[in-house]
């Protein structure tokens, strides 16, 4: 026995002198570069091969596959999945299984008093051996900690909520990036190779001079004044070259590509955007979709959560519970025996402190809900402040790329000047620095409305993945990409081009030229067009403003509407007959049109057309907007009308017509017979996606610019023309 004290005291001691002695070694070099080697092999790890030319839809989809922000947005993601399945065993029993061995170095014995004498009563005695084994397998199961735990759970799986849509938000933030260093990265790229020559020239421009100086050839202020200029011209250049360098590079960062690598990037045009939403649809999706918000919801609903936790802590506690025992003591009759029992407990001290904690919890969904409200004016300010930003990057690429013309023109006069003699090297080189800086500068504004857009798109939540995608490769993601950047339900597509008559060439002088007068460019004046949709409604009935206006920078409409964009559309819920008037302003001047609304009563009788009357060659009421495909919500409730006419006659089926007016396109791909199929194509799947309607009993076909119904020379004739028919046969 003593040999086991020995060995207890030994054990004690050795554990605090072994507790003491705790330390750690400092890193050492090697370490250090074992951890620089792990982490570039796993930046780069698992990639799929680039391809030999990099468009805009792979850039999107490397971003987002490698991009190590948002692959970390992805673990944290996973992470908290898995805390919330863990919270999930807080709500079953608890089995707790225990064994152990008790051994004493004497008997656990005891006797009796008699408590009137004071005399020992009964010799001593024990029931109990020396040395022991015991074993127990409980089941408990504490109702009050089930609900607490209950509420636990879904607040932890909210959070797992919150953090796919920061996920969602990081995800907004990598693509609007992505569009922006994509098209910086591209003109880098068009202008890198131009860099060079003209540096060159620049440095035998400089040696040349300094031989010039050297010789006493000029007078030497103007030799210097010289050289002057051309270091400065030479250092812009290098500012500028360095410029180009990074940009590139931060492509690469987004994509997770190793830096330094060479990619290329796919020639595309600078094709002007335009946007397909007005500020009220998109102040809607923004409320309805934006990441933010909906994390506000979430962490309301965990507020919620608490103050129901806070609830439940006031109220008693029940404890089942139920086990089974084995003890190896030979005193004992039986030596494995099960019980069980229930147990009431209540801390009475939480019906104190439960008021004040449920008046923290309710304090706390209301601060929730107010940061909500709060949230949501944000959000609606980003809204219009990244609208109205939108257009100005629009105006200040069309300046910009007017420059850029301009500089275009004037280096090519002076190298011809320069080859006549009558200009000097330094203007040439002035010129051209002129005009690649100044072509940089339109692919920087372009880069910028390109971010613009992008901006849009994150302020209004708009996710550029479906919730399924049809693979996870860079080929798949990138069609996905592409058919979110292309369809029919993208944000920023390219804008109508007018197809101009060609001016006439420029023949370059190779003799100096007589000073010319220049004649002041006279911009081309607004024109504008304002029509109401039904022009007669019954009063609380509500009608819809549409304007379309031309070389125009900003409108406003009267009475109370205020300032709009150059073109769009707006419901309007008139107390009485309004005339509204809209002015639009532009360079070339200002243009007025008004529209009036009649507002009665009663509902004006309207003849009842039987459903019937669609069994014929029909016009829908459904118009597009020029050069465009997409079907504008306001013509929901026709399409609903025509579903429930096939509805109604299950044996009626045809063809649906689109027709376009005769306006032409820049672009050779795009023409008026595709542009009309593509709103007849639209028309059907609508039906189909919508409302269920067999795919066999509709055709679709667009016939282009034929067939007018109205004249082509004017703009209210066009808007007619741009029109969709129906020819169904009843059986």
């Amino acid at each position: 026995m003593k040999q086991l004290h020995a060995v207890a005291i030994l054990l004690v001691f050795s554990s605090l002198f072994t507790g003491c002695a705790v330390s750690t070694k400092p890193l050492v070099q090697e370490d250090v570069l074992k951890r620089m080697a792990a982490d570039r092999g796993a930046m780069y790890k698992n990639q799929e091969p680039m391809n030999a030319v990099v468009t805009l839809e792979e850039a999107m989809a490397r971003s987002i596959k490698y991009n190590l922000d948002h692959r970390l947005k992805i673990m944290e993601d996973a992470l908290s999945m898995r805390q919330t399945d863990m919270m999930k065993y807080d709500m079953l029993p608890r089995l707790v299984a225990a064994a152990g061995y008790n051994q004493r170095d004497s008997y656990n014995a005891s006797s009796s008093m008699n408590v009137a004498t004071g005399i020992e009563s009964l010799a001593p005695s024990t029931s109990q051996d020396k040395g022991h084994f015991n074993s127990d397998l409980t089941l408990t199961w504490n109702l009050l900690d089930f609900g607490v735990s209950y509420f636990q759970g879904k607040q932890q799986a909210d959070r797992g909520h919150i953090m796919k849509e920061r996920r969602r938000k990081v995800v907004h933030s990598i693509m609007q990036q992505v569009r922006q260093a994509y098209w910086l990265a591209l003109g880098a790229q068009e202008l890198n190779s131009r860099f060079e020559p003209l540096l060159k020239d620049v440095a035998k421009a400089l040696q040349d001079s300094a031989n010039i100086e050297q010789e006493k050839l000029r007078p030497p202020l103007e030799t210097l004044t010289y050289r002057k200029t051309l270091l400065e011209i030479m250092k812009q250049l290098e500012a500028f070259r360095d410029e180009l360098a990074q940009a590139k590079p931060r492509l690469a960062s987004l994509m997770n590509f190793p830096l330094g690598q060479y990619f290329s990037l796919s020639p595309s045009k600078l094709e002007m955007l335009d946007l397909t939403s007005t500020l009220d649809q998109m102040e809607y999706k923004a409320l309805f979709q934006r990441p933010e918000l909906l994390e506000a919801d979430y962490n309301e609903r965990i507020s919620v959560s608490e103050t129901r936790k806070a609830i439940l802590r006031m109220l008693p506690g029940i404890e089942l519970s139920v086990g089974g025992h084995t003890d190896s003591n030979s005193f004992l009759v039986s030596n494995s025996w099960i019980d069980g029992g229930a147990r009431l407990t209540w801390n009475l001290m939480n019906l104190l402190s439960g008021p004040s904690q449920y008046k923290i919890a309710t304090s706390q969904v209301e601060i929730a809900q107010a940061q909500r409200l709060a949230l949501s004016m944000a959000i609606l300010t980003q809204v219009h402040v990244a609208y109205h930003d939108f257009y100005s990057r629009k105006r200040q690429y069309e300046l910009s790329d007017q420059l850029q013309d301009i500089d275009a023109r004037i280096h090519t006069q002076t190298m011809n000047q320069t080859k006549s003699g009558s200009q000097n090297q330094l203007s040439e080189i002035r010129s051209a620095t002129a005009s690649l800086m100044a072509e940089y500068r339109s692919y920087q504004n372009y880069a910028s409305l390109q971010n613009s857009c992008g901006q849009i798109i994150a302020t209004i939540g708009d996710d550029p993945l479906p919730k399924t995608v049809s693979s996870y490769e860079i080929k798949g993601l990138s069609g996905d990409i592409k058919a979110w950047l292309n369809g029919p339900a993208a944000l920023c597509v390219p804008a109508p081009v007018v197809v101009a008559k060609p001016a006439a060439a420029v023949v370059a002088q190779t003799v100096p030229a007589a000073p010319a007068q220049l004649v002041p460019m006279i911009a081309a004046a607004p024109t504008l067009t304002l029509s109401v949709t039904p022009n007669t409604v019954t009063k609380g009935q509500s009608a819809t403003l549409t304007w379309v206006s031309k070389n125009a920078i900003e409108c406003k409409i009267k009475p109370e509407i205020g300032m709009v964009s150059p073109q769009g559309d707006k419901a309007i819920t008139p107390t009485e007959t309004t005339t509204y008037t809209v002015t639009c302003n532009g360079a070339g001047g200002a243009t007025t049109d008004t529209a009036m609304v009649t507002v009665v009563e009663t509902a004006v009788a309207q003849p009842q057309a039987a459903s019937a009357q669609l069994c014929q060659t029909t016009v829908l009421s459904i118009q597009f907007d020029s050069a465009r495909s997409v079907i504008k919500p306001r013509y929901y409730a026709e399409l609903k009308k025509l579903a429930d006419f096939l509805k109604a006659f299950p044996g009626a089926s045809g063809e649906i017509a689109g027709y376009t007016d005769n306006m032409g396109f820049a672009n050779k791909k795009l023409n008026n017979i595709i542009l009309s199929q593509h709103r007849a194509d639209n028309i059907r799947t609508y039906l189909i996606k919508n409302f269920g309607i067999d795919p066999k009993r509709i055709t679709a076909k667009g016939y282009g610019s034929a067939r007018p119904v109205a004249d082509n020379n004017s703009e209210e004739g066009r808007r007619q023309n741009r029109r969709i028919e129906t020819n169904f046969r009843c059986e």
